[in-house]
């Protein structure tokens, strides 16, 4: 792979921030550093009928985790683009703010987020991007810290102060703002000699046709940091390792590439991303030094090259617990909502691997139909379900964020994490208690009725947290939102087969073959009044040419037959008993087979399978590394579970064993395949 030149685009920069849409759409996508294909995201020199090294789920488990002497890890060199919510916390905005409708999402096609293969800036692309782009300037247009969430390390700044107050500023002013600006709030690194003069003239050319409007020098600013932010050096991040080439033709990434490597991995932003003002009482949600300062001040004493460094740093930014939970400060602008979440918290990029591997949630797309029918509670909690999903009435969390904060005390707590994810009894359940008396309390008086908890919930974090009978909730395959997720609009949907291909897949890292285009996938709708179970036994598990896929998904998918589409534990199924039995044969781990009684049942088998364990943690490499597993990561996968093992369960210590490792540090120009 050869280096991409990281041009500035100034040639339409000056009307990025104009209303002149049509102006703006002509800028060329093909300075942004990858030439345009016409295609949507597309990489161009990209031959997909190339054959590929196998990776990911087609690989034996067992020789992943053999590590051979002569075993060399390295990854491709590569040029990430930044993703959307990335953009978002870069630029000091919040989720839901103009910013965060920037065009940076992953392609659909990536098992993960963190995967940037093929994708690119395109035409079409940038037409969306020249509308989201002055939004993010707001923080840097001002320094008034209470409006638009003017950014820390402007306000505190005062060697920039002068291009805020002189009417010219001078030269000196102009070269050091903007090589402040580009290392501090947009290339998050120090930037070359040719980023900073092309941006200092373009700064000079600003100033110089600045008018005498009231809120000139803000338009001024808005249009300097747009164009900075139209450069490719910002938007998108090198891989590619710097310095002399090693015997394996490897170089180890620099110093402000491994920085940021982690910091994007750790929390989906780059090191010393600014802190931003928050309203409603809120303070900074980072200090002068931006997020993740030690990475930022590690990058630039060279310190980052050693292996204690990013282990204290990764142990300090990983997650904790704070009552106040600043971490939410770009998520929910309002203190009332950070209030009713738990006290446990995980880094932004720790959280979204357990939202992106775990899928919980995708219910929210999902339309439920009479989602209590089959539980004990009717239909008089429907809209009590639908507050769950929405959070419109109160200020309580969703299910999504309610799985958020249990899965965090898992992980935060840091002992046994697999297991316990797979088996813990305490859920974050909402309050209930709250609003009586008030016009929404008809909306919120039952939302814990999905856990079946019917007592009042108090508003408070001690009485949120409620441990669960054993007999119906164990860890995150039984929470309803991953129920909800991995299931369709009905109650007796083929939701058996939704949930059994994702333990297959997911959590046992066993490829399902793709539905061959002859057969049509669905139940007769003449059966729309039996139950699930037995649509699939009488349509499906008879069939000779349906067995061999569905011999692998149904019998892990039956056992989650106690809990219905929404996520209910059901108290009857069509007229019968609810049963979650199954029998589990040819396993890819035989220790699995066997008699199944239920989701608890099985959660905990799983949590015991130092197979499924695994899988886990090949799912942690794949979103960390932002690609899948090949057999060259061997020894990078043994030293995980080694980690794992020794530390008595730590995903701290498994993402410090891959953050030191060869296949996290070292890059080279291109794979043979």
């Amino acid at each position: 792979m050869s280096r991409v030149l990281l041009s500035f685009v100034f040639c339409f920069a000056l009307m990025a921030c104009t209303d002149d849409g049509d102006q703006a759409n002509q800028t060329d996508p093909e300075n942004l550093g990858e030439p345009n294909t016409g295609e949507p995201n597309q990489v161009p020199g990209e031959n997909d009928s190339e054959p590929q090294e196998p990776s990911g789920n087609e690989l034996d488990q067992g020789l992943l985790f053999m590590c051979m002497d002569d075993e060399v890890a390295f990854t491709e060199g590569r040029i990430r683009r930044i993703g959307r919510s990335e953009w978002t916390r870069n630029v000091g905005r919040y989720a839901g703010s103009a910013a965060d409708q920037n065009p940076f999402d992953g392609l659909p096609t990536h098992p993960y987020s963190t995967y940037a293969e093929n994708e690119s800036v395109n035409e079409s692309v940038l037409d969306i991007y020249l509308d989201s782009v002055a939004s993010g300037s707001y923080g840097w247009a001002t320094r008034d810290r209470y409006r638009a969430g003017a950014l820390a390390s402007n306000v505190h700044e005062d060697s920039i102060a002068c291009m805020y107050g002189e009417s010219r500023p001078d030269e000196e002013c102009v070269e050091h703002y903007t090589a402040y600006l580009l290392e501090r709030g947009v290339l998050f690194r120090p930037p070359t000699d040719e980023e900073h003069q092309a941006l200092r003239e373009f700064a000079e050319n600003v100033l110089d046709s600045e008018g005498t409007e009231e809120d000139a020098r803000r338009h001024s600013l808005e249009r300097i940091f747009s164009a900075a932010w139209m450069t490719s050096g910002a938007l998108f991040r090198e891989e590619l390792g710097e310095g002399p080439v090693d015997d394996y033709g490897r170089r180890r990434l620099g110093d402000w590439e491994l920085a940021n490597a982690i910091a994007y991995a750790l929390d989906g932003r780059a090191a010393g991303a600014p802190g931003v003002y928050a309203r409603w009482g809120l303070e900074w949600s980072a200090d002068y030094d931006g997020h993740m300062p030690g990475l930022r001040e590690a990058a630039m004493d060279g310190t980052i090259s050693n292996p204690e460094t990013i282990a204290t740093l990764v142990r300090e930014y990983f997650g904790g617990v704070d009552e106040d939970r600043v971490d939410l400060n770009l998520d929910f602008r309002d203190e009332r909502r950070i209030s009713r979440r738990g006290e446990f918290w995980l880094a932004n990029g720790v959280r979204e691997f357990f939202r992106e591997w775990l899928g919980y949630d995708a219910h929210i797309n999902i339309f439920k139909d009479t989602p209590s029918a089959t539980s004990a509670f009717g239909s008089e909690v429907h809209s009590d379900y639908g507050n769950l999903i929405s959070g419109y009435y109160g200020h309580e969390s969703r299910l999504v964020e309610q799985m958020d904060d249990m899965i965090a005390r898992v992980v935060v707590e840091d002992i046994d994490v697999y297991e316990n994810l797979l088996t813990t009894r305490t859920f974050y359940v909402p309050a209930t208690a709250e609003f009586e008396g008030s016009s929404i309390h008809n909306s919120t008086l039952r939302t814990s009725y999905i856990y079946n908890v019917t007592d009042p919930v108090a508003s408070t974090r001690e009485d949120r947290w409620r441990v669960l009978p054993e007999s119906e909730r164990a860890g995150v395959l039984t929470h309803p939102a991953f129920l909800a997720s991995h299931a369709g609009a009905f109650e007796n949907d083929p939701n058996i087969v939704d949930r059994g291909k994702w333990v297959r897949e997911n959590l046992l890292c066993d490829p399902v073959p793709d539905l061959p285009i002859t057969v049509e996938a669905a139940f007769d709708p003449e059966t729309r009044d039996q139950s699930a179970r037995q649509r699939m036994s009488e349509q499906v598990d008879t069939r000779a040419e349906c067995a061999g896929c569905h011999g692998m998904m149904n019998p892990l998918g039956y056992p989650f037959e106690i809990y219905n589409h929404a996520g209910f534990l059901r108290e009857e199924d069509h007229g019968s008993p609810p049963d979650g039995s199954a029998y589990l044969r040819s396993m890819p781990d035989p220790e699995l087979d066997g008699p199944i009684e239920d989701a608890i049942d099985l959660s905990e088998r799983l949590a015991e399978s130092a197979y499924a364990r695994r899988c886990f943690l090949r799912q942690v490499f794949r979103y960390f590394m932002g690609r899948d597993e090949v057999l060259r990561d061997a020894c990078t996968l043994e030293a995980m579970e080694q980690a794992y093992v020794d530390s008595g369960g730590s995903l701290v210590e498994v993402l410090i064993a891959l953050f030191q490792s060869d296949s996290f540090q070292f890059r080279v120009d291109e794979v043979a395949r």
